[in-house]
């Protein structure tokens, strides 16, 4: 694996700019992608506060998943959400620019807000991800067909318990491909456990988009923008 490189995709200055890490394999590929989306607390310009906010799953990855993979970590400016048309466009953007990427094998988690940001992806784009484990977030109570087009591992507390039953049970009225775990100690913290110990990993990498699915799927909506080292932070 290369260093992380520090990027942006969008028009300078403006609300839609994305700034994210990068981290890619060497060789032909193509490789699979996974997006990790930080929680409350990480916004900034700097990248390195979501860096820190994924430690756990990078471990993960580097004990236990032999998997050679591009790894992408947005970071939200301050005033940045992640339910928002701004955001999503320019991650697909960002993902569309790269090469080398195995696209029937995009996969995104996120950790409290960023759980909340990827139901919010997965519903907004059905079928551009092979997979998701949104953990400790939230999510409305619609959009549950979109949302059971994409194969999901919940994972949480008590904490978030109202939220998961009501999702978990519309999903698995739908039939949807889900696994589900709850861990009562840890409360809202769940997530430093589960992304160390448990074989989500395993789980994730093995799911796929068909071919035709992978080819027809709609990665950025409007213009390309741009995809660049990044720029420097507001003054």
């Amino acid at each position: 694996m290369r260093r992380w490189q520090h990027c942006a995709f969008g028009e300078p200055g403006s609300a839609g700019l994305l700034r994210y890490r990068l981290k890619s394999p060497r060789g032909r590929g193509p490789f699979p992608l996974l997006i990790f989306l930080h929680g409350a607390g990480r916004n900034g310009y700097d990248g390195r506060l979501p860096l820190g906010h994924a430690f756990l799953v990078r471990m993960h990855l580097a004990l236990f998943c032999r998997e050679r993979l591009h790894m992408l970590v947005p970071q939200l400016a301050p005033e940045q959400q992640y339910d928002s048309d701004e955001f999503s466009n320019a991650l697909g953007g960002a993902i569309d620019a790269l090469d080398r990427v195995d696209r029937g094998r995009i996969y995104i988690i996120g950790i409290s807000m960023g759980g909340q940001g990827t139901f919010s992806e997965c519903k907004r784009h059905p079928g551009r991800y092979a997979a998701a484990i949104p953990a400790v977030g939230w999510t409305s109570p619609d959009d549950m067909d979109a949302l059971a087009q994409t194969p999901l591992w919940l994972a949480h507390s008590h904490v978030e318990d109202s939220c998961y039953a009501r999702v978990y049970e519309a999903l698995r009225a739908r039939g949807a491909d889900l696994k589900y775990t709850r861990l009562n100690a840890f409360g809202h913290k769940m997530t430093g456990p589960f992304f160390t110990f448990w074989p989500w990993a395993r789980w994730l990498f093995r799911k796929s988009l068909p071919p035709v699915a992978a080819a027809a799927s709609p990665l950025m909506e409007g213009g390309r923008g741009f995809s660049s080292p990044q720029p420097p932070a507001p003054s």
